[in-house]
């Protein structure tokens, strides 16, 4: 019997203590709001006794806020937040009266912290007609689709007529995100403001149509803008030749070698099934319609229809076309273009000569232009494909086609390999205050051999130091090219690999045509049954020099920097180049 009392005193005890509990954190507190609710209430009730005039009519509501009953003595002990000295929100709490049945019937909503009067204070809802979000292209002009419909917890459907639309921030002559904004208050003065966002932005196709003089950066290779296709993507064309080579090996450069060199955002802007012209014609200064296009590749080269359909394209040397004749197989090389006079040539050549080469893209249909202005000094960049390389950031993400200034020579990237090297080539021949390294070839010369004085492999591995700080670069094992016969990209050739920090460029290396110099170079290709040594020259192109010639040429070279090379500074562009530390 003495455990059982026990129990059921300690129960007693557990009780009331829980009881006590729920009393001062649950009940007193809301007898004390409840009290405060009253207090306010008859407080209203006196305003509008005194204020009769300001009594609402029909289907109206009165409102009257604690903050004026509180300045005009209507109140006056504090109303506070309970177990607290935080006052009420006088703002947000307020006395509330309405006609009903002839008479009067006062409410409150008093807002204190967690302690809220049960009525109204939410705003409208609106609903929108159409997407929240709207996407318009530069220049597009900007349709209100306005509101479906407004219903409110007090008020019910209200008149969509009500709703306040602000627009005036809309802009679509310029690149943004713009907000529409919908306001409205229900008769209780509760406010929503929905926000409809209108996004501006520039679409290549969009702006081509507008204006086709603009030129594009992709990576680090600028790019003119040839026009839009039938299916809306963008044809652009590299701005200078890349590269000079045979024609049968266009192909296979552009998509595998080229293709390759370009960051995977470049690739993800590219229309990967495109098609280009390769029709057979007689007459290249008036053919304009295609009649023959190719299998579906990523990178082509411009046709003669396009050269004569875009007058605007620059070219000032001899460049392959797409097109052969009908006459005897032969190419047709776009030899000059002046866009002053309209003057044209089109001339046709065997596809083993070599000539420049001057890529030619498609860009996907409604890629998006984050920033430039289309000019060649501030050219269009497409979002995705921005420059996001940082001070510190490793040699290896830095986009193909950016420069350099390393060693007193201006270089531009080539691509990143495997290993997180980082290939670059020359783009000034190889000189200091005494002249140029330069070289001369004889008849009696194994061309490609370090241990023969004076030719092309000696100079740079034994000479090349004394003209370049060779520490950022690296030893790799580089294969040379012999040719038999004639030189030829594609071709099968016997090769010889030599551990070096530098060699001389190759007829088919990126950027090869691009010099700073206006120096004829050597390049190491050679058409050994031909004793044939090809040269580049500034005015000229490509050209050829006899085994037996005393000319003595200029220097450029390429070379793999450190992977642990790091941007010290710069932009990569031509005028504020990378500065590179290691």
């Amino acid at each position: 019997m003495e455990k059982n009392e026990t129990k059921k005193i300690g129960l007693f005890i557990s009780i009331v203590v829980i009881g006590i509990i729920v009393w001062f954190l649950i009940v007193f507190p809301l007898i004390k709001f409840k009290k405060m609710e009253n207090i306010m209430s008859e407080a209203t009730k006196r305003y509008y006794e005194i204020n009769e005039s300001k009594l609402p009519s029909g289907n109206k509501i009165g409102k009257v806020t604690l903050d004026t009953l509180y300045k005009q003595d209507f109140i006056n002990e504090d109303l506070k937040t309970p177990y607290t000295n935080k006052m009420c929100d006088s703002e947000k709490s307020w006395g509330i009266v309405k006609k009903k049945n002839d008479n009067y019937k006062y409410d409150v909503y008093l807002n204190c912290g967690i302690f809220k009067s049960r009525i109204d204070y939410k705003g409208p809802t609106i609903k929108l007609n159409g997407e929240e979000t709207i996407k318009l292209y530069i220049g597009q002009k900007y349709k209100e689709l306005g509101v479906s419909s407004v219903s409110d917890n007090t008020d019910g459907k209200i008149d969509i007529k009500k709703v306040k639309i602000d627009a005036s921030g809309v802009d679509t002559s310029k690149v943004g995100i713009y907000e529409v904004k919908y306001i409205i208050k229900d008769s209780l003065q509760n406010e929503t403001i929905k926000i409809r966002k209108v996004i501006v932005t520039q679409t290549i196709n969009n702006v081509v149509k507008q204006n086709k003089n603009a030129y594009i950066m992709l990576d680090g290779i600028l790019f003119e803008i040839v026009g839009v296709n039938d299916d809306g993507t963008v044809k652009i064309v590299s701005n200078e030749a890349l590269v000079s080579l045979n024609h049968s090996g266009i192909d296979t450069w552009l998509n595998d070698y080229f293709y390759e060199k370009l960051s995977d955002s470049a690739k993800s802007l590219i229309y990967q099934n495109s098609k280009w012209c390769i029709d057979r014609i007689s007459n290249p200064s008036k053919q304009k319609k295609c009649q023959k296009y190719s299998r579906k590749k990523k990178i082509g080269i411009l046709s003669v229809e396009d050269y004569n359909n875009y007058k605007h394209i620059n070219n000032s040397m001899a460049v392959w076309t797409s097109n052969s004749s009908k006459n005897n197989g032969n190419y047709y090389v776009n030899s000059y273009f002046d866009n002053n006079n309209g003057l044209e040539e089109f001339k046709e050549t065997s596809e083993d000569e070599i000539h420049n080469i001057k890529p030619a893209i498609n860009i996907v249909k409604n890629a998006v232009i984050s920033s430039g202005d289309g000019s060649n000094t501030n050219p269009y960049i497409l979002k995705g494909n921005e420059n996001k390389t940082k001070i510190g950031d490793k040699i290896s993400s830095v986009k193909t086609g950016s420069y350099i200034d390393y060693s007193g020579y201006l270089w531009r990237v080539i691509g990143s390999e495997d290993d997180k090297t980082t290939m670059i080539i020359s783009i000034n021949t190889i000189s200091s205050e005494d002249g140029a390294l330069t070289s001369i070839y004889g008849d009696d010369i194994d061309y490609y051999n370090p241990s023969i004085k004076n030719t092309l492999a000696s100079n740079i591995i034994n000479k090349a130091s004394s003209y370049i700080n060779t520490g950022y670069f690296v030893k790799k094992k580089m294969n040379i090219n012999e040719y038999k016969d004639k030189v030829l990209y594609g071709k099968s050739t016997s090769t010889k690999a030599y551990s070096l920090k530098l060699r001389e460029i190759s007829l088919f290396d990126l950027y090869s045509p691009i010099s700073e110099d206006y120096n004829n170079i050597w390049y190491q290709e050679i058409s050994k049954n031909n004793k044939k040594v090809y040269v580049y020259s500034p005015s000229n192109g490509v050209y050829t020099e006899n085994f037996d010639s005393t000319s003595e040429y200029s220097i450029r070279v390429v070379g793999y920097l450190d992977k642990d090379t790091v941007v010290k500074k710069g932009e990569g562009t031509y005028i504020n180049p990378y500065q590179i530390i290691k």
